[in-house]
């Protein structure tokens, strides 16, 4: 297998359907099923051998780091096989295939994907509202369709194309769209603000709107202080000096009455940290502020290996000082400060590229940071969408300067 091996490409309706399952195993839990690890495999090593056909150089490099930090941790703590190869498939094989398979803007697909799935799920988070009897119906169907015990962590709430969520704020139920959670939902929902205002060079469009709508209705907090940023851009770009000046002042104003004044953010934020910043380091790993205080824990003690990023190699028990958790500060303990950057790196520099190319007037960094403050809170570093973001850059070499059709060199 050679690098220089022709190229096919897959049918729309196939992609499509492989794009479905990069958003499902990111954000839902049905694929994370144990029976599906297999054909999981199984299958994207099918399309390995029939679509792209050839191994890259910088697939084993990066194959090689992360192995180096497992075989590490290994040594130090303990060490499967397994774990470690089906780590390096989902890590950095299945993103690789899928880089190789998908056309070049590939998120102009998902963000479809997205706009459908969050306009079916809306629907059903009225019909929910106006009709409450519909929740006991929506939690008994997913049971009917799940394994799970309906005891573990909630999962018997979600359905394909919704997500039943208990949990209320005023009164009304927080919506969960088609993820597990809204906390979940408000990631993927930001992810469509960013990369469809810089594909569509608009920040104000039909899919902005109904994305700001639904992420207005997860009552996340981080989901709320990365549209605060998404919002200041915005006021940043109108061109007249007065004007501007005014959104600003007035984006700013709201943003800091939002998070002190409201009581649902401010409480939230303000009685969690009270809590969580007095418990003791052998409490269980339970809440955003505690597992940020272990993670800093971990890598104060591993500050270039890390601990933990596979299960193997993470402490049996979740009051363990060590069990850390939340966010990317989790995957921070995970593999350590110079693997953390290196990624960071990688990240940073897709959403440089396609800013470059749609929007090169715009700061990038308020493309950037929206998406850093709701992966803050979410456990989303590695995922398989975030993926293929941080290894787009790296398995396709983009070539600034060039037509959109002629950037990405797959082969050579």
């Amino acid at each position: 297998m050679i690098e220089n091996s022709e190229k096919k490409y897959i049918p729309v309706c196939l992609m499509y359907i492989l794009m479905f399952f990069v958003l499902s195993y990111t954000f839902q839990t049905f694929f994370k099923n144990p029976i599906f690890k297999l054909p999981i495999i199984l299958f994207v090593t099918g399309f390995f051998f029939i679509y792209v056909r050839y191994f890259s150089v910088r697939l084993f490099v990066a194959s090689g780091l992360l192995s180096l930090i497992i075989l590490i941790q290994g040594i130090m703590f303990d060490y499967s096989l397994t774990s470690h190869t089906t780590s390096l498939f989902m890590t950095i094989f299945a993103p690789f295939v899928f880089l190789k398979l998908f056309p070049i803007n590939y998120h102009r697909y998902i963000i479809n994907i997205i706009t459908f799935l969050s306009c079916t799920s809306l629907f059903c988070w009225i019909l929910v509202i106006v009709f409450p009897s519909l929740g006991g119906l929506a939690k008994e169907m997913a049971y009917a369709l799940s394994r799970e015990n309906p005891t573990d962590n909630g999962h018997y709430k979600q359905l394909i194309f919704f997500t039943y969520e208990p949990a209320k704020m005023w009164g009304i139920s927080r919506n969960a769209g088609f993820c597990h959670e809204p906390g979940a939902f408000a990631v993927a929902l930001i992810y469509g603000l960013v990369f469809n205002s810089i594909l569509t060079k608009s920040y104000v469009n039909l899919k902005n709107i109904l994305f700001v709508i639904c992420l207005l209705t997860t009552f996340s907090t981080a989901g709320y202080l990365a549209l605060f940023i998404f919002l200041l851009n915005l006021g940043l770009k109108i061109t007249n000096i007065y004007t501007k000046a005014l959104v600003v002042l007035l984006l700013l104003s709201l943003s800091f009455y939002s998070f002190y004044s409201i009581d649902f953010l401010s409480d939230k934020i303000g009685t969690q940290y009270k809590i969580q910043a007095n418990k003791s380091m052998e409490s269980y790993t339970t809440g955003r502020f505690l597992g940020m205080r272990k993670s800093l824990y971990v890598l104060s003690k591993y500050p270039l290996t890390g601990r933990g990023f596979n299960v193997v190699s993470q402490p049996k028990d979740r009051t363990d000082p060590e069990a850390a958790g939340y966010g990317f500060m989790q995957y921070l303990s995970q593999v350590g400060i110079v693997m953390f950057l290196l990624t960071g790196f990688l990240f940073y520099r897709t959403i440089w590229f396609w800013n470059n190319i749609y929007t090169p007037k715009d700061k990038v960094i308020f493309k950037f940071l929206p998406l850093v403050v709701v992966l803050s809170a979410q456990t989303f570093i590695p995922s398989l969408l975030f993926g293929l973001i941080i290894f787009e850059t790296y398995f396709r070499k983009y070539r600034i300067g060039l037509p959109l059709v002629e950037i990405c060199n797959d082969e050579k």
